[in-house]
């Protein structure tokens, strides 16, 4: 068999004039129909014979489902015998099993070529068009999955990258020959070795074809946890001594606890989940896919209202604090909204330019600015508290009533949320297991008790009934740590306000073009920064008209954080139970059900009470 090497080759044409082939690849949509790009442009030089082909031969609105490949006569392409359609995914930033998906288009097609005696192959740049996938790791995974098939099959015997631009050619060349010292190794007969324990194996099964990918597991328990604790403690904490204010302390602590050992459950849930899929990446969308598949618009609703509120809640933040600093400071005759609106609109304009990536990468900065700027200001509640002055009583404040209690209960499910990012967490784990899991979700829910008890104890105990949803506004500004604290915090929550604005853009596009590719790319981008800048624009005026961030913490904990961390975790859990009638229904089942009724109750309940209270001027 000739070398791997001397079979492929990277080459800028135009695939449907491309010379020596047996068959072309086309990247296509499901429908097969035809669209913009290169999908068009071979179904016109084809000829209309290929689309009622098609039509007839494949049925269903789905004739081909993204990362499984079909084959057709080529028709009046008069340069090749066959078209190999392959459906690639839509780029969501890499959290819905996009590089399985695309890797699964190059193997299907490769094994769909092999299977009709196909000894020259050309493929297309697939998904890296108005699919939007990053070019580079397009091209690395197109190489990998490639080289790795060619290295156990004698055909096709030559393989060609057609790239459209140079730009493109160069990123496979890039990657092919990063590819060949990596095969280098493994091609030499003494070379084999025995894979670490730390190797993960990714399956998704396509059609029949299913798609290993392999990568390396370096995550600990220790960098499980840091992750987990991070996105657990956030700005949630500056309002629970607001939510202490309707509840009184024996209340807020029983609703706290209720909220905290909540959390912890569906978490342990979402562990059971993972666990399913020990060998292969998982996200929500992919459990949900595997279990409940028509609730996977779900998922991107949900992941739009929770980090449009955050996002909402940080301008909110930025603002109230830069503002207050700048009136301290100054002798503005301005007045205090008018400064406000100009330091959000500031802050939400200073962020635009970040919040147009496609994806955000490298957060370890953002987490840490965030923690330690979240810590300092619980360190200042406790230094300049007074526990004679505020609420010491045990009960529910005279003024309180169960609306006022309901409107506030949101805030404690807002902050114990981290449920997003449990399934990264599993899947980067060194050693995935039940046990080490838990471990990581107690660990973490350990440490925001630890931090969450001093932000309610002491400025609940100091200012009572007035204490604010951001807890460090009541602090006065004559001090000068607690000034460095106001615009330390404002800094930590504008660095992580890209990583609430770029996952609403891409959930919001995947909602509005119904997960469906836009075939023409002026149209794709058009669409693509209006809602970007929707996206922008909305936080932007939304923080400037709402002055109240309890109400923000209130709405985001009742629709965002209460459907991520408790519906949809029990939801999953026992639907599982359904798909699966060999498991046996035990307590957790129970307890998941009656977690899914009581968290579906409390919507209408706590969003009737927080308008309520809003209405009568109580929030």
């Amino acid at each position: 068999m000739p070398s791997v090497q001397s079979r492929v080759s990277v080459v800028v044409a135009d695939i449907t004039k491309l010379d020596g082939v047996q068959a072309i690849v086309n990247a296509a949509n499901s429908s097969l129909l035809g669209g913009g790009g290169v999908d068009g442009a071979i179904h016109r030089a084809a000829g209309p014979e290929l689309k009622r082909y098609c039509e007839h031969e494949f049925q269903g609105p789905k004739r081909c489902p993204t990362g499984d490949s079909r084959i057709t006569p080529a028709f009046n392409l008069k340069n090749c015998q066959y078209i190999i359609h392959t459906v690639g995914p839509v780029w969501h930033g890499g959290s819905k099993s996009e590089p399985a998906l695309l890797r699964s288009c190059y193997q299907t097609s490769l094994e769909l070529a092999t299977e009709n005696n196909i000894e020259s192959l050309a493929f297309p740049g697939i998904s890296t068009g108005v699919y939007g996938y990053p070019l580079d790791l397009a091209s690395e995974q197109a190489v990998d999955t490639v080289l790795n098939y060619l290295q156990s099959h004698p055909m096709p015997s030559k393989v060609i990258f057609c790239a459209f631009a140079e730009e493109n050619a160069e990123s496979l060349r890039r990657a092919l020959d990063a590819a060949w010292s990596k095969l280098s190794s493994t091609l030499c007969p003494m070379s084999t070795s025995i894979p670490e324990e730390s190797s993960i194996r990714s399956e998704v099964s396509i059609g029949k074809a299913p798609v290993i990918i392999e990568r390396d597991r370096r995550g600990t328990i220790l960098s499980g946890w840091s992750v987990m604790a991070n996105s657990m403690i956030g700005t949630g904490v500056l309002g629970l001594a607001s939510a202490f204010a309707s509840s009184g302390w024996a209340l807020g602590f029983v609703l706290m606890a209720v909220a905290g050992f909540l959390a912890l459950f569906s978490l342990h849930l979402l562990n059971v989940l993972s666990m399913r899929f020990p060998d292969r990446d998982v996200s929500y969308y992919t459990v949900a896919e595997a279990y409940a598949p028509w609730s996977k618009w779900i998922v991107d609703i949900t992941i739009v209202v929770k980090c449009f509120g955050v996002a909402v809640s940080y301008l909110q933040v930025a603002g109230d604090v830069l503002s207050s600093v700048v009136i301290y400071w100054s002798s503005t005759t301005m007045d205090p909204f008018t400064v406000r609106a100009l330091f959000i609109t500031a802050c939400g304009l200073l962020m635009a330019p970040m919040c147009m990536a496609k994806s955000v990468k490298s957060t370890f900065i953002n987490n840490v600015m965030a923690v330690v700027t979240i810590g300092f200001c619980v360190i200042l509640g406790v230094v300049y508290s007074d526990v004679t002055a505020g609420d010491d009583s045990a009960g529910v404040p005279s003024d309180s009533s169960i609306m006022s209690v309901l409107a506030k209960l949101p805030i404690f499910i807002f902050a114990f949320t981290c449920h997003q990012n449990l399934f990264l967490t599993a899947n980067d784990l060194k050693h995935r297991t039940q046990k080490n899991l838990d471990i990581i979700i107690v660990a973490a829910e350990s440490t925001a008790w630890a931090l969450y008890l001093p932000a309610v104890i002491f400025p609940y105990l100091t200012y009572g009934s007035e204490a604010k949803a951001n807890f460090l506004l009541n602090i006065s500004l004559s001090h000068i740590p607690v000034q460095i604290g106001y615009v330390a915090l404002a800094v930590g929550v504008l660095c992580s306000y890209t990583l609430q604005v770029v996952p609403t853009i891409r959930s919001l596009m995947v909602l509005v073009t119904r997960d469906k590719e836009v075939e023409n790319p002026t149209k794709r981008r058009v669409l693509f920064y209006s809602i970007a800048v929707l996206c922008q624009l909305a936080p932007i005026a939304t923080a400037i008209g709402v002055r109240s961030l309890g109400v923000t913490f209130s709405f985001v904990g009742i629709i965002g954080s209460n459907t991520i961390s408790y519906i949809m975790p029990s939801f999953l859990f026992c639907t599982m139970y359904r798909r699966d009638t060999t498991l046996r229904k035990g307590p957790v089942y129970v307890i998941s059900a009656l977690l899914l009724v009581v968290s579906l109750a409390l919507v209408p309940l706590c969003v009737g009470s927080l308008i309520q209270q809003i209405v009568v001027g109580k929030i």
